[in-house]
This record gives C-alpha cells, structure tokens and sequence, in this order.
C-alpha cells in the first residue's frame, strides 16, 4: 500500500495586517516548511498531525510517499502565490509517485487566500482531480476548522483535534487517526463516509476549553460517548470555529465519519449541531476594560493573576504587538511587579543599540495592527539582552533577538520573531519567572490555560480592541451569513446544508 503525505496548515484571521506570502511561511511564521526530501526526516517523530500520520503508515508497513507540507502561525489571508506555489509541490509528489491507494493531508481547515474563501476545499478538489476515483482521501483537522459541504463529497475521511487548548499529543493522535481509519478503508475493513452539519455560531474562543465543567467540555464528553456507543460511529469532530473568518458558510460544524452509514451520520451531526445552537448563552464571558482588569489583578490575594489578551493572540492572527494593557498598567501608576510582552522588531533593535544598562525612550508596539493599537513611549532600563527560543508542540520556536526593558516595577519583554506566547517559557528564556509576579500578560484566548493555569492565583479576560477580539459587534464584519449568533438570536434548521465556499 502506497499512500502520500503533505498538507497546508494556517488559521485565517480576516481582520489581520499580516500578510501570509510565502517568506511567512518560510520563515517569520514558519513552524515548519517541509519539502519532498525533508519532509519526513523533518517531522518523524514530532508532536504534529504529519508527525502522528507518519507513525501510523510505519506500524501499517505503508509506504509513504512525501509531497509537500507547511504549518506557520496565524496571520491575513494566504496571497496567492503562496497558496498556488504550495498547492503545486503537492499535486507534483502526487503525479510524480507510483500509483496512489490514498492521499493524507494535514490542514487547518480554517485557511483563506485572497481569492478563496476555502482553501481546504480548493487543494482536495486539486488533489482528488490529480489522484482519480480510485484513491481515498483522508484529511486531519484543527479543532477551529470551518468545514464546507463539499469537503464531504471529496474526502472518505476527516477528524479534527479534541482537546482546547490544544494538546502536543492531541495533534499527533489526529494526524494517527487519520491515517489509520484511511488504511482501514483502503483495505476494505470499513467504509468511510463523512457527514457535516452547521449552525451559524460564533463563539468566544474564552469558553470553548475542553477540560473542566464548561459547556464545550461537556459536549465533547458527550460526543466520545457516543461514538464509543455505536461502532457504526467511527469518529466525531466538533469544530467551533475559527471566529474571525469574515466569509459565507462559516459557523459551528458538526463531523461525524460511519462506517457507510451517511443518514446516521446526518442524524448525528445534526444532534450536535443543534445542541450547541440551544446552548450558546453558555458561551457568553465576563470580560474586563484593560484599566478595569489591572484595578481588579490588585484586589486579588496571591500571584500571579494572569491577564488573558485574547484579541492581540497571535495564535489567532493578531501581530502580537497590542498596548491597550500596557497603557493601562502606566495610567494605573501601579507598583506591583508586572510582567508583559510585545513583538516589536524596531524597539528590540533600538534598544540594543543603546545597550544594556542603558536608559532609553521608544515608541512600542501598535505597529503592525494600524487599527486597533497605537504605539506607546515608554522609557525604562535596558535590563536584558539576548537570543531566545522556548519549545511547543514539541519543537522549538525561535524567538529572536529579546529585551527585557525594565519601567518601574514593569518588566516588557521585547521580541523579534512572531512567536506564540502560550507558555512561561517565553518569559523563562528572556531569566524572567512569571511566579515571582503579581500582574502576567498573556496574548491568547485560551491555548494559555494548559501551561499557565496551575500556577495562576486567578486569570482575567481582557476586553481589549484587537483583530482577534471576541467582542464581535467591535469587529467589521461585512460578508459573514446572517442569521448569526451573536447577532441574530433566533435560527431554524433549513432542509439543506449550507453551500460551499467558492
């Protein structure tokens, strides 16, 4: 059995000023840029979907045939040329190999160019046209993926993550997943068929985490029981969505792979669907004002109080480079030690320049999002100086020439390279401990939790504006499908799905 392996994965933010070319890709975003050759030295044996699919075709003893695969960070819509240069890679390891028994890819499935409203569906209607009826089609999903009808009609198998924040093992397991019950269906053990309902959510990435009592928890016990209950039931993935994808059909999905049988997989999408439609009050979050969020960080016992600045994510799109909490700790005239981040290129190199120990003035931050922020000068000591990488996801982020600029009791970490800050270790790598501080900002919604929660005294969301925020009224949206929660309250399943993206 020959299967081959590539993928595209990048979260869209429509909102966002990053521009995801191919140097994004490559290098300031890049979490991994394989080619054919590199592909599987690259990534056998990483905590990645292309990581977990290889490891299943080596204990199938399928032979892999590598194509092309791309992970970066979030950021605007893939230009083009980015999307054709890499689609192309793709579908040439497919034509150049020996005949195919199936194709695995490990994609977002939250991606948008700036022609194409799905990107997801493009490259599968690519691939199925390079591969022929004959092959089978596996796809591996992010959890904030926004499926579109016909992804059904093109892929026998599609299974997303579980966990949120998203778990290093929970990504390898999908990419396993994938693989596995893709060769089951080669070999005629099952037949995979997909099935998809939508409903027209958008949810507070805040409260969808899957551990815990919340309601998103909740339901994705649910789901694994009911999968576990009907072996006809070989997977079921439920996808709240990307938030900030401004294009028609997005939405909550429900996807649920049987064993060739389509009306319960319908039946059991729909359930799902409909569920999270009747609970979306439950989703709702309590946000503090930035000056709010600092006041209320001091009222309470114990550190550190984590302040969560979900709209300046970079997990989400946003440039990393927000000031709202900033500017809201030095009007706040606040004494407590007080740890934050900013990526800021211009600021780490002026600030090395002066040189350590030097007392600078710079405007940082609110470069590189024109809309929401606006740079703010400070002035403070330059503490640190140094080259800094921390690991995710099993492997490591670069992130570049840091500073620790000290401002009165507030220490501003300084970063070059866009870098996800979901973990202490962005502090750690720069000599600064997190516990030691009363006030720690985290650019994220949620991912954060898994790393940051056992050593929060309590944590705070941010009301801040950002290409990211949650406050979705704050954001111009322009083509999303109506009705919307949380803009339209009421909504009655129609007969049909709804349609594709173009």
């Amino acid at each position: 059995m020959r299967i081959a392996v590539g993928g595209i994965s990048q979260e869209t933010c429509s909102f966002s000023q990053l521009r995801s070319d191919l140097d994004f890709f490559r290098r300031t975003g890049s979490i991994y840029f394989a080619e054919r050759e590199d592909l599987i030295p690259l990534l056998s044996g990483t905590s990645t979907q292309v990581g977990g699919t290889l490891a299943a075709a080596a204990e199938q003893d399928v032979e892999v045939v590598p194509t092309f695969a791309a992970a970066a960070l979030s950021g605007g819509p893939m230009t083009e040329e980015a999307l054709e240069w890499m689609v192309e890679r793709i579908l040439r390891g497919i034509e150049e190999a020996p005949t195919l028994d199936g194709v695995i890819l490990a994609m977002h499935g939250a991606t948008m160019s700036e022609g194409r409203d799905d990107v997801t569906g493009y490259l599968l209607e690519r691939v199925r046209c390079a591969v022929g009826p004959g092959a089978k089609i596996g796809v591996s999903l992010d959890l904030h993926a926004n499926p579109y009808p016909r992804w059904t009609e093109l892929a026998e198998v599609i299974v997303s993550f579980h966990t949120y924040p998203h778990e290093e093992q929970d990504l390898y397991r999908t990419g396993y997943e994938a693989a596995r019950l893709l060769i089951r269906g080669i070999r005629g053990d099952v037949s995979p068929v997909v099935s998809l309902s939508k409903a027209p959510l958008l949810l507070a990435p805040e409260r969808q985490p899957t551990g815990g009592d919340g309601p998103f928890a909740d339901m994705q016990r649910r789901a694994r029981r009911a999968a576990e209950g009907d072996p006809r039931i070989l997977g079921i993935s439920l996808l709240p969505v990307q938030p900030q994808i401004d294009a028609p059909g997005t939405g909550f999905s429900a996807l649920v792979v049987t064993d060739g049988a389509p009306e319960l997989g319908r039946e059991t999408a729909e359930r799902f669907a409909d569920e999270a439609w009747r609970r979306r009050h439950e989703f709702e979050v309590r946000f503090y004002a930035p000056a709010d969020a600092v006041q209320e960080a001091l009222r309470i016992d114990g550190r550190p109080v984590i302040l969560a600045d979900g709209a300046d994510g970079v997990g989400g799109g946003a440039p990393g480079d927000g000031t709202h909490v900033l500017r809201a700790l030095l009007e706040s005239g606040c004494r407590e030690r007080s740890m934050l981040t900013c990526i800021d290129p211009e600021a780490v190199r002026q600030a090395v320049a002066a040189g350590f120990g030097s007392t600078v003035t710079l405007r940082v931050g609110g470069k590189r999002d024109s809309v929401f922020n606006t740079p703010v000068e400070v002035t403070g000591r330059v503490r640190t100086i140094t080259e800094a990488s921390y690991r995710a996801y099993g492997m490591r982020s670069d992130m570049g020439p840091c500073v620790v600029l000290e401002i009165g009791s507030i220490e501003l970490l300084l970063i070059t390279n866009t870098v996800h800050v979901i973990n202490p270790g962005v502090y750690r790598a720069a000599g600064l401990e997190p516990t030691e501080a009363k006030i720690v900002l985290v650019k994220s919604p949620a991912q954060f939790r898994e790393h940051f929660e056992p050593i929060a005294a309590d944590i705070l969301f941010v009301d801040a504006p950002g290409v990211c925020s949650s406050n979705f009224g704050r954001m111009p949206y322009r083509r999303i499908t109506r009705p919307m929660y949380p803009w339209d309250d009421e909504w009655v399943r129609e007969a049909k799905s709804p349609g594709p993206g173009r």
